[in-house]
């Protein structure tokens, strides 16, 4: 679990779009703001996201946002937002009513493994500039993370989550 005295400057904008993404506007204050991501797999939010959006349409809002949390292997390895993944984020903003500024807070996409698969996963420009300070490749690590659906490039669906946090286990 993250302690609230862990919690590193990059939480900033974190916890502000996590309290407004993720909190009913009934609710209380919120004393852990990840204890609503729930533990499960990365191969299980992607086969949930892509049964959510499906494939007939060029991009697709899943609705399942959930927030979740996986733990992987950091590779250590990035690569540039694509622009049509970069577009989505921004449609998904907009569409969530948030202002279209928030997709400058994306970075690259960073490559996770779990069980042996990899996986590229969007990150906040605020949380990867700690990976080359607190990680090394092969580092065991806890994403949490939120799917917002899909869109086709090259003609294959390609899923889009975004990382708001990890927390290392060493």
């Amino acid at each position: 679990m993250v302690e609230l005295a862990r919690i590193r400057p990059r939480f900033a904008l974190i916890l502000l779009t996590s309290a407004v993404v993720l909190l009913p506007a009934s609710a209380s204050p919120v004393q852990d703001p990840f204890a609503k991501y729930a533990p499960t797999t990365l191969a299980a939010r992607f086969t949930a996201e892509a049964e959510a959006v499906g494939t007939r349409a060029d991009l697709a809002f899943s609705g399942a946002g959930v927030p979740s949390r996986a733990r992987v292997e950091f590779l250590g390895k990035s690569r540039p937002l694509s622009a049509s993944k970069r577009d989505f984020c921004e449609k998904a903003f907009q569409t969530l009513g948030f202002d279209k500024k928030l997709n400058e807070v994306l970075s690259d996409e960073w490559q996770f493994r779990e069980n042996g698969r990899d996986y590229w996963l969007t990150v906040q420009k605020q949380v990867a500039e700690y990976f080359p300070k607190e990680l090394t490749p092969g580092d065991e690590i806890d994403v949490y993370f939120v799917g917002l659906g899909g869109v086709k490039e090259g003609g294959a669906m390609q899923l889009v989550f975004l990382v708001n946090e990890f927390q290392s286990l060493e």
